[in-house]
């Protein structure tokens, strides 16, 4: 049974002319298409934690690096972070559900995958922007007298919060595999009863 081309169950991607990717098997192609996007929203979720995140200030004291008060650590970035995370799982989550045509599982999984890169890129490259981090992770202090106050960089505390974009888009992707399982059984059950009806009434001794 053929498929409409331009969701990730189809044949191919539209305007893909030569279709090399109709060759891959579906599971493949699915996720290879999850990753692509997932890669792009997460290089603009960079920009968006590089923007709205607020920097924590630090005090320089003997070389190393503390925080200026409780109120000024991490826990505003990583807030941020997972903020941004369910933003861009709903945005992807959404595209998968109603691009997907077809599918099972294996769109869960990729939501799941791409999910973790699409987080992993976003970190990684807005910290490589801001700089302020040594290659141990640790603060970069800069050559300044101790007690003096300075911004610190974009640095997650809870590595968790790497998983809150696929968290929420699995959860609205499973969401819509549920449902549409629920809707085919139900429309599929209606046609059966119209046509148990019509066999009936066209009987001789309907």
């Amino acid at each position: 049974m053929s498929h409409p081309s331009g969701g990730l169950g189809s044949q191919g991607t539209p305007g893909d002319d030569a279709g090399a990717t109709s060759d891959w098997p579906p599971r493949i192609r699915i996720t290879a298409y999850v990753v692509a996007v997932s890669v792009l929203v997460g290089i603009a979720m960079a920009g968006l934690w590089m923007w709205l995140a607020p920097r924590p200030l630090f005090v320089a004291r003997d070389g190393s690096a503390f925080y200026q008060s409780l109120s000024q650590s991490g826990v505003g970035v990583d807030m941020t972070f997972a903020v941004l995370g369910v933003g861009c799982g709903i945005v992807v989550g959404l595209w998968i559900a109603f691009t997907a045509k077809r599918g099972g599982f294996e769109i869960a999984i990729a939501a799941v995958v791409g999910g973790l890169i699409g987080s992993v890129i976003a970190w990684r490259l807005a910290q490589a922007l801001v700089g302020g981090l040594q290659d141990d992770g640790k603060v970069l202090v800069p050559d300044i007298a101790n007690g003096e106050v300075f911004v610190g960089p974009l640095q997650l505390t809870a590595l968790g919060v790497l998983g809150v974009w696929s968290l929420t888009a699995t959860i609205i992707v499973t969401t819509a595999l549920v449902w549409r399982a629920s809707w085919a059984g139900s429309r599929a059950r209606d046609l059966s009863y119209q046509h148990a009806v019509a066999l009936s009434e066209s009987s001789p001794g309907g």
